[in-house]
């Protein structure tokens, strides 16, 4: 069955009228209490959301597991690790392209809450290129040292970056590494000419003077969200899919209090992830956000730059991404409904 945006919309008509997800009773909380197993790449969510004391009194726990990469996210996820991981909002159309295991009627894992800065000063994804490499434009990336990371949005990045290029892989010299920090330490050393990824990994080059951005996500229309996937055995028990409803709607108030205590926030990137301070102040602000819809303008989105993937041959087939979004908790985390 191929899911087309009319499906989509269907059904998230229909998820988004549960998406209140009426909460068991205080006795059957008491008597089963859920847990919820978080994935993230950094700890600065983790430790963000615990200083904003958002969960203080949940009826379920929260357990978090750092594993670095969207790779192994989704890893954890199909191990039953994890409940819900986090990523980037490309990675789930690299994992429905390649495996056997997608079922467009009933998909093994979905996107349920999509965040992202709403202030354009601070893009998500940028391609950058470092001083004294010779290159002021796009045409100028040809045979250069690239780095990047593979699955999610830095890779839907570095692929948009190549095409709008006019670039074949052929023509580059390209690395693959774990993760944006691994990839940004490289470029930070110097290894590397040019850099597809999430900006803190590289402030401090960006800050001296050591880089600029060339192209960032936005002129290339590349999503820039942050997602959690979670395992369809989480959306279909009632029990763990009502203690993430609610896990969602206190980080949307979570994000209330990050926007409010920034100079507390960049304590925790010196204290807890030993940033130095200049370059805490520009993560603290950097990393704010603001949760987005689920909908059917996200899905032309990403099908458009799934399109691209193909003809560009960066998947090995053809797909349609409505099966990946799942609208159920938008009334959790954007306090609205789907339209129909």
């Amino acid at each position: 069955m191929t899911t087309t945006r009319r499906h989509f919309i269907a059904a998230a008509s229909v998820s988004a009228a549960s998406a209140g997800l009426a909460l068991p009773s205080a006795a059957t909380w008491a008597q089963s209490r859920p847990k919820l197993v978080v994935g993230l790449q950094t700890v600065d969510l983790r430790e963000t959301v615990i200083a904003s004391k958002v969960l203080d009194g949940a009826p379920y726990d929260v357990e978090w597991a750092h594993l670095p990469g969207p790779a192994a996210q989704i890893s954890g996820l199909y191990a039953k690790s994890l409940d819900i991981g986090l990523s980037g909002s490309t990675s789930l159309i690299f994992e429905q392209s390649k495996t056997d295991k997608w079922d467009e009627k009933n998909p093994p894992l979905q996107i349920v809450a999509a965040w992202e800065n709403p202030d354009p000063k601070f893009p998500p994804i940028v391609t950058a290129v470092r001083k004294g490499a010779g290159i002021t434009s796009l045409k100028d990336l040809k045979g250069k040292r690239w780095g990047y990371n593979y699955g999610g949005y830095n890779y839907g990045q570095y692929i948009a970056t190549l095409v709008k290029a006019g670039l074949s892989e052929k023509e580059i010299q390209a690395s693959r590494f774990v993760d944006a920090f691994a990839s940004g330490t490289a470029f930070n050393r110097g290894q590397l000419d040019v850099w597809s990824g999430n900006p803190p990994a590289i402030q401090d080059s960006l800050r001296s003077g050591d880089a600029q951005i060339l192209v960032d996500n936005r002129t290339l229309e590349v999503p820039g969200l942050t997602i959690f996937i979670a395992r369809q055995e989480v959306l279909a028990d009632a029990g763990k899919s009502a203690a993430l409803s609610d896990f969602l709607a206190r980080v949307r108030q979570h994000w209330v209090w990050y926007g409010k205590n920034i100079p507390q926030v960049e304590d925790i990137y010196v204290k807890k992830l030993q940033q130095t301070p200049e370059r805490a102040q520009f993560s603290a602000r950097h990393n704010y956000a603001q949760f987005a819809s689920i909908d059917a303008d996200l899905q032309r989105k990403l099908q458009k730059l799934a399109d691209l993937f193909h003809e560009f041959a960066a998947i090995p087939r053809k797909i349609e991404v409505g099966s990946e979004l799942s609208a159920k908790y938008n009334l959790a985390t954007v306090g609205a409904r789907s339209p129909a």
